[in-house]
């Protein structure tokens, strides 16, 4: 029998619609939220392909809950709780900058307290529930080799015209201006135990305990640990 040449069909209609179709990924997804709760917990518990939770909603409180894989290029807003992102949110108040291209600091030899208003900020402790307030400063009380002195630094309550309870902190330690050598001291109090409920105006002061001997402060923090 002679040789035919071979026939390649073209695809119907019909065939090349199913085809365009194949690959094509939905605009929306849709799913039912019963089949993510637990009757046992009253939980909306959302989970990856490997059976990791990757966000959960207790319904008992309204309390959501991200997993530690979980990656976030949004800023967190005030009033949202941060606390499933991080365990320690540092928040500068004042921070001397430089001068001369050398560290610069804030200094005086009075043992008034002194107003930095330039560092007055707003706060509501409420915004962050179950965690704890400290204030942190980098201060030094002269140079090595001055003469003994103290250096201080508070909180102090706008409103209320008064020191926050438990805000002040101290040090009597003396260095140079070399990398890391001024101090950083940390409180020990918990200080949002005392702060009054909602928005509230507050500026860090200073001061020396020793009459004409200067003191220097460097950048004041509040540290917010959860």
């Amino acid at each position: 029998m002679p040789d035919f040449p071979s026939i390649t069909r073209s695809p119907g209609r019909s065939e090349i619609k199913r085809l365009s179709q194949r690959d094509l990924l939905p605009l929306v997804t849709k799913f039912r939220l019963s089949e993510y709760y637990d009757p046992k917990n009253n939980n909306i518990d959302f989970k990856d392909d490997n059976g990791n939770s990757v966000f959960k909603i207790e319904l008992s409180n309204g309390t959501v809950t991200f997993g530690t894989n979980v990656k976030f290029d949004a800023a967190v807003t005030k009033g949202i709780t941060p606390s499933s992102f991080v365990q320690e949110l540092i928040i500068t108040l004042i921070d001397a900058g430089t001068g001369g291209g050398t560290l610069s600091s804030y200094y005086t030899d009075t043992t008034t307290y002194q107003n930095l208003n330039i560092s007055e900020f707003l706060i509501d402790p409420d915004d962050y529930p179950g965690s704890a307030f400290y204030l942190e400063a980098v201060m030094r009380a002269g140079a090595t080799g001055d003469p003994a002195r103290t250096v201080y630094a508070d909180l102090y309550d706008v409103a209320a015209a008064a020191t926050v309870t438990g805000s002040e902190i101290s040090t009597t330690t003396q260095s140079t201006t070399d990398p890391g050598g001024i101090p950083r001291v940390r409180g020990t109090t918990n200080i949002r135990t005392v702060l009054t409920s909602g928005d509230r105006e507050y500026i860090v002061r200073y001061k020396s305990g020793n009459a004409g001997l200067f003191v220097d402060l460097y950048a004041v923090r509040l540290i917010i640990v959860f």
